[in-house]
This record gives structure tokens, sequence and C-alpha cells, in this order.
């Protein structure tokens, strides 16, 4: 395994890159304050702006960390979402979010892919997971599209969470 950090990545209409503190009101304003964006997540939607200041001013500092991956998502050099991928007991599962003004486009088969490309070949990861809400259908439909397969319902986490792989 090559841990190379967040490095910057390119769909055919997005960037990913690293967040920057200048990302705070955009990431705020287009996500992180929309309860219907953040419903299936395992955080809720930030009551105020310094809430997303601390999470940002987080991540930028985590990014000296190789093992550290967290993306910004840029559409038309604006910041529209985010993915990034954890470990977690040995596992690296990846967790995305998009803004509710961007649902529908694609964005997401389009990003998942680059970066599950990016932990596999790049980093040298044997596999990356998912795992979804099973009430998130649209969030397991981007999955399967993208090349996950079904593995198991998590009863660990709750009763409604189905996990996926990419190998």
């Amino acid at each position: 395994m090559k841990h190379l950090g967040t490095k910057k990545l390119f769909t055919k209409r997005l960037i990913l890159r690293r967040f920057e503190l200048s990302d705070i009101v955009p990431m705020f304003n287009n996500w992180a304050s929309d309860d219907e964006v953040t419903k299936y997540l395992t955080w809720r939607s930030h009551e105020n702006i310094g809430v997303t200041n601390e999470v940002v001013s987080d991540w930028v500092s985590q990014y000296r960390d190789p093992r550290f991956y967290q993306w910004c998502i840029e559409f038309e050099a604006q910041p529209i979402g985010s993915i990034n991928a954890v470990e977690n007991d040995g596992k690296w599962s990846i967790g995305y979010l998009i803004g509710r003004k961007w649902w529908g486009n694609g964005f997401m088969s389009e990003i998942v892919p680059v970066v599950v490309n990016f932990l596999l070949e790049d980093v040298g990861l044997d596999n990356v997971w998912a795992w979804h809400y099973t009430d998130n259908v649209i969030s397991g439909k981007i999955l399967r599209k993208c090349g996950f397969r079904f593995v198991k319902f998590d009863k660990k986490r709750t009763e409604s969470d189905e996990t996926a792989t990419q190998l």
C-alpha cells in the first residue's frame, strides 16, 4: 500500500480537490445545512456556519497525513459536495454527498469510479467498501452502477444498512 493522501483528480465535468478555508461558506450553503442532503448521513445538518468552519479547518489540518482522503467536489468553480475514503477495522470505505441543487446530473456516477480507481490502482488497496441506508435507494443505485456488489445487511449499524464492495 502506498498512501498518497488527497490528490487532485478530474472527471469530464468535475474537479476533486482538497478543501480550503474559502470553501466554508459554500459548503454550509450548498449542502451542510440542508436536512434533505444529510438525511441519510452519520452526522446532522450544521446548525450554523461555525460548525462548518470547525469541520473544514479540521480537514485542512489533516491533509498532512497521507492516509487522509477527503475531496471537495467542484463544478464550474463552485464546491458542490464531498467524497472521502476512511479506514475502519482494516477496511477502506467511501462516503459521498452532493448538494440538492446538483442531484440528478449523474455526478456521483462520474466521481465514484475515479476515486475507487485511484484507491485501488494508485494507493494499492485490495478493495473498497461502501454502505448506505436501504431507504436511500439512489445511493444504492449509484454504487451498483459503479460496479459495487451487494454483500450483506449490516445489523451492527442499523436494521436498514446495506454493505457493498468494489473488488
